[in-house]
């Protein structure tokens, strides 16, 4: 093992190095390996399994949909080949990271080879872009940043020319149809090649990547009939001073977990933002001579966060986090950096220690959440394929919508039964409950019935063979729900731990 790692043959060593990151990945991920899917994976799976459907108004991500196929044609329906595939590209991205933190044109503290290993390891274990890698349909954020990597790669190579240009011009190509946050990624590659390039060469580069931007928009106006995407539309949408909030609260959330407590959240932001300053004022201090390095490296940090964190990212979940993950390499190469300026040896040790295990008590907690999000989504559906409506409809109220911000059923319920065989005939979903709601009242939810009616939580009322709500009918709308039911029908409802039914005593 050890001739392997310190191997003359950059190949066999490549290879090796690869291995412990993928192998570090499984272990890590081993919790979700047998994840079920939630919410929009049934959705595109259905989509593009069975109506063979690649390409649909509004998103241009065929990356992610022609991966998500080879998944299907590999293994069906099985989780397990999904969540494979989503942490070996992940642990892919990691041994990128590594072999573009060895390069000479990367800004380096001094000793590369444990920079790219501490750079490598930090971002195998953040915890703050686990969406992406364990959501099934997130892959295309993974696939987005892999060839994103390997666009820089080629770009920074020691014997780049044009035939390297032109392959990492095609690489962002790649890249932009997993998903839009590695837009910027000409930006950074042109400021890390600005000291070791020629004008010439640089303007090449530059007139390459802005060619390939305006092809991969004109393809995306052709097959979506948009540029911006759903979510790239609200970009700009909220003003300058939202803007500005939301990326503050992005920035805070990179290295901050989610919290309901926005004020405790601030403080720590606060703390944190001085903290940096100060250490980094400490550091630099005592290594003037890389301040510029340092400079550049906060500079192409900061260049990644910008589209990220205008997409609008949770700061009371760990919804949305999959848009940190371009940005996540960027941040994790700037705090090994600063990690690596220490002087001493001994505290490089301490703090890379704390860093990492802050990274993985973290990491762990969103693990569990996404694990407990899968078995909320496959108890509903083993319960509704086996509750028998035949002479009825079956109105199931409370669907829960997603679990701490994992997503379980807040789009897809339909397809999800028809990928699970079950009969979707009849079958009425009343209202979608959000985290939001369901932390508000402590224990599980039971109806309660008062003088004319059945009250369930939190807003729906049973009365007169009648369903009557002003209610979350959806995870962006809200509706009155008016709905007639027969007494050959069931009424369902999650408590917040299985479906149950609403017994003869609260409908006679």
């Amino acid at each position: 093992m050890q001739s392997l790692l310190f191997s003359t043959h950059p190949i066999k060593r490549g290879f090796f190095i690869f291995f412990i990151f993928l192998i570090a990945g499984l272990l890590l991920f081993l919790p979700i390996i047998d994840k079920g899917f939630a919410s929009d994976d049934f959705m595109v799976l259905h989509r593009i399994v069975y109506e063979k459907v690649f390409f649909i108004p509004g998103f241009f991500r065929p990356l992610s949909d022609m991966s998500l196929y080879t998944s299907y044609l590999m293994g069906g329906f099985n989780p397990v080949y999904y969540n494979i595939f989503n942490i070996t590209i992940h642990a892919g991205c990691a041994f990128l990271l590594y072999q573009i933190c060895l390069l000479r044109n990367f800004p380096s503290p001094g000793n590369r080879v444990y920079f790219a290993w501490l750079t490598s390891i930090l971002f195998l274990v953040y915890p703050f872009h686990n969406e992406a890698v364990i959501w099934a349909i997130g892959r295309g954020i993974v696939l987005s940043g892999f060839f994103g990597l390997l666009s820089l790669l080629a770009a920074l190579s020691t014997a780049a020319g044009y035939r390297h240009y032109l392959l990492s011009c095609l690489l962002y190509f790649i890249s932009l149809s997993g998903y839009e946050t590695s837009i910027l990624l000409p930006a950074i590659v042109l400021i890390l090649l600005y000291k070791h390039t020629s004008p010439g060469k640089l303007f090449l580069l530059a007139t390459g990547y802005s060619l390939t931007l305006a092809v991969n928009m004109a393809v995306r106006l052709k097959m979506a009939g948009t540029i911006s995407g759903d979510y790239g539309s609200k970009m700009f949408s909220s003003g300058t001073v939202g803007n500005i909030v939301k990326f503050l609260k992005g920035t805070g959330r990179l290295l901050l977990p989610p919290s309901d407590h926005s004020v405790l959240l601030g403080i720590c932001f606060a703390l944190l933002v001085a903290g940096i300053i100060a250490g980094t004022m400490v550091i630099v201090k005592q290594r003037r001579t890389q301040l510029r390095d340092y400079i550049l490296l906060s500079s192409i940090a900061f260049i990644s966060i910008v589209v990220p964190a205008l997409f609008g990212v949770s700061t009371k979940t760990y919804e949305g986090d999959r848009v940190f993950y371009f940005t996540s390499f960027f941040l994790c190469a700037w705090l090994a950096y600063l990690i690596m300026l220490l002087k001493s040896n001994k505290w490089r040790l301490y703090i890379s220690a704390a860093v990492t295990g802050y990274f993985i008590f973290f990491f762990y907690q969103g693990v569990q959440t996404w694990r407990k999000s899968g078995v909320i989504a496959d108890d509903i559906i083993n319960a509704v394929h086996h509750i028998s409506h035949s002479e009825g409809k079956l109105y199931l109220v409370n669907l829960p919508e997603e679990y701490n911000g994992a997503p379980v059923f807040r789009n897809g319920f339909k397809q999800a039964l028809l990928i699970n065989r079950s009969d979707t005939t009849g079958i009425v979903v009343v209202n979608y409950l959000s985290s939001e709601y369901a932390f508000r009242t402590a224990g599980n939810i039971q109806p309660v019935q008062q003088q004319t009616h059945v009250f369930i939580y939190p807003a729906l009322l049973i009365t007169d063979r009648h369903i009557d709500a002003r209610i979350r009918t959806n995870v962006n709308e809200t509706d009155s729900i008016h709905l007639s039911y027969n007494p050959a029908d069931k009424i369902y409802y999650w408590n917040k731990k299985s479906f149950c039914e609403l017994s003869g005593k609260y409908l006679n």
